[in-house]
C-alpha cells in the first residue's frame, strides 16, 4: 500500500513491523486466542500509535480479555498501558525505537476487534555546536500556582539527550531562543496530561499526548 510516498505496512496478528508506518488490523478473532505485534523502527526513531477503531470487551481487571502496549520489545519492558472496553484510546507513543502490543481472550469471550495506524518520528536533538550554546537553546519553566511566576527548570543545547520532564503543576512553558546563524537541525517535543477514563479498564496511567 502506498501512503505519501513512503512503504506502508499493514498485517494483523504475530508480526513483526520495521516499516516508517503501517497499519495493524484484526477483526476475526476466536475465544482463547492471543496476538503479539513488535514494532522495531530506525534507531533514534520513536512509534507513536494511533486508534482508529477499538472494541473489546469489559472483564474485571481486563485479565480476560484486554490489550497491552510495552515500551519495548520484551516481556520485561515498561507496561505503557492495558486495556479493554469501547472507548477509542488516546495515541500512545514510546520513549524508544521499539514497541510492542499483546491481545488476548478467554476461553468463552472473544475480543472483537481494532485498527491502529503506526508512524515513526526521528528524534534528533540538533541545536548547532556547544559553542553556540550563548544563542541557540531551549529552557523548560513550570508555572507556579500561587504566585503565577516561571520557575526555571532545565536547559538544553548543542546536541544534548534530552530527557522526560515530569512537571509538578499543570502548566509549563517552553522558550526557545534561536538566532539568524543557526545552523542545527532543529528538534521536536512530544507532551501528555494525565487524564481518567471511565468507560475504559486502565490499569496504569492514561495519557492525552501531542506534538510542540
Amino acid at each position: 500500500r502506498g501512503c505519501g510516498g513512503k512503504l506502508f505496512n499493514y498485517g494483523g496478528c504475530n508480526r513483526n513491523f520495521t516499516g516508517e508506518q503501517g497499519r495493524i488490523s484484526n477483526s476475526n478473532s476466536v475465544a482463547g486466542s492471543r496476538c503479539h505485534v513488535t514494532i522495531q523502527a530506525k534507531p533514534n526513531h520513536t512509534i507513536s500509535l494511533y486508534f482508529n477503531q477499538f472494541f473489546f470487551a469489559n472483564s474485571e481487571g481486563c485479565l480476560n480479555v484486554g490489550m497491552e502496549v510495552r515500551d519495548g520489545l520484551y516481556n520485561d519492558a515498561p507496561v505503557i498501558i492495558r486495556m479493554c472496553g469501547h472507548r477509542l484510546p488516546d495515541p500512545i507513543f514510546s520513549t524508544s525505537s521499539t514497541l510492542s502490543l499483546s491481545m488476548w481472550s478467554g476461553e468463552f469471550r472473544a475480543y472483537d476487534r481494532y485498527d491502529i495506524t503506526y508512524t515513526t518520528t526521528d528524534q534528533d536533538f540538533d541545536l548547532g555546536p556547544r559553542r553556540s550554546c550563548d544563542t541557540e537553546f531551549l529552557n523548560i519553566y513550570e508555572v507556579d500556582k500561587a504566585s503565577s511566576s516561571e520557575v526555571f527548570r532545565t536547559k538544553y543545547c548543542a546536541m544534548d539527550n534530552p530527557q522526560r520532564f515530569v512537571a509538578s503543576s499543570n502548566v509549563i512553558v517552553v522558550q526557545y531562543v534561536t538566532s539568524i546563524n543557526s545552523v542545527g537541525r532543529g528538534w521536536a517535543m512530544r507532551f501528555s496530561h494525565s487524564r481518567t477514563v471511565s468507560d475504559v479498564r486502565v490499569l496504569n496511567h492514561k495519557h492525552r499526548q501531542g506534538f510542540v
